[in-house]
């Protein structure tokens, strides 16, 4: 970005990624490729970032030239001239869309355990439950120990 936040570059990569030509992206900074749902929170954030002038980092979900939804993480360092002044931020993006499938199948997968573990427990309960009423049972029935002295 320049100092004013206006978006002064991109790079051929990002442009093919969302389709986009390099007069459409600087017009609005891509944000047309943003989903719907995440653009006002990623512009606040970015916002909140950019007057502080601090490092920023986010992630979002983009509508891919392909048609599909990725979900990329953006990465802003602010950019200084020689005589200190903010010149604006540069940054990066990538597709970590697969880091988050990886995320969910994680996420998935913790919670079919915590669903085999949670029934295992209750079955191990009911058994255990049999085996004393099996041993009360049995006990019952059994002879008592003497507890007088056999001498």
């Amino acid at each position: 970005t320049d100092d004013q936040g206006k978006i002064t570059f991109a790079n051929q990569t990002i442009l093919d990624w969302l389709g986009m030509t390099m007069d459409v992206y600087l017009a609005n900074g891509g944000a047309e490729a943003i989903v719907a749902e995440d653009l006002a929170p990623t512009a606040e954030a970015f916002g909140r970032s950019f007057a502080a002038q601090r490092p920023h980092t986010d992630e979002f979900r983009i509508h891919h030239a392909d048609g599909t939804v990725h979900h990329c993480l953006l990465a802003a360092v602010p950019r200084y001239r020689d005589d200190g002044s903010f010149a604006g931020y540069v940054g990066s993006f990538s597709d970590i869309t697969e880091r988050k499938q990886a995320e969910d199948n994680l996420r998935q997968y913790y919670d079919d355990l915590e669903v085999k573990v949670t029934f295992r427990n209750l079955q191990l309960e009911q058994e255990l439950h049999a085996l004393r009423q099996q041993a009360a049972r049995a006990g019952a029935g059994a002879p008592q120990a003497s507890t007088e002295d056999p001498a």
